[in-house]
């Protein structure tokens, strides 16, 4: 495996500095609180909604996240399964995040989730010339002969 490069990493750190200031601003704490150690729920339910919307929002790992966070990556994992399930729940909770997540996407970038959609989305409106294209290149090389059954028994 890759080491990844330090400054993608530092950049990805700092997308979720910017969704901590983001989100402090949403629940009027300030960011040391979402940092901080208490475990009172004004300051468990934001610093949880940092970590999902990290996990969304950037290609961090939950222990890149944990260590952007100075918490672990259990932590992390537990948030994001706190905010995943109130999501489900509350109306006014989704409506919160989705918020949040409308107004950070074009600063920290879409999810991994979102580039396998635009990816799929891509390969289904090309694919008809991507298929026929390769179709051409096969038969110049082969033969229409040997391609046509080919192609028929792939569809």
């Amino acid at each position: 495996m890759t080491k990844p490069d330090p400054l993608d990493l530092a950049r990805l750190i700092s997308s979720v500095q910017t969704i901590e200031v983001a989100v402090a601003s949403q629940f009027h704490i300030a960011v040391g609180d979402i940092r901080s150690e208490c475990r009172r729920q004004e300051f468990a339910v934001p610093r949880h909604v940092v970590m999902w919307l990290a996990r969304d929002l950037t290609q961090l790992t939950l222990p890149q996240i944990g260590r952007a966070m100075n918490r672990d990556h259990a932590s992390v994992l537990h948030g994001v399964r706190r905010v995943e399930r109130e999501i489900n729940d509350s109306v006014g909770f989704r409506a919160v995040v989705t918020g949040l997540q409308q107004l950070l996407l074009p600063l920290v970038g879409p999810s991994p989730t979102m580039i396998d959609a635009i990816i799929e989305e891509v390969v289904r409106l090309y694919q008809p010339m991507i298929t026929a294209a390769i179709r051409r290149e096969l038969e110049t090389v082969v033969g229409t002969d040997q391609i046509s059954p080919l192609m028929s028994s792939s569809r």
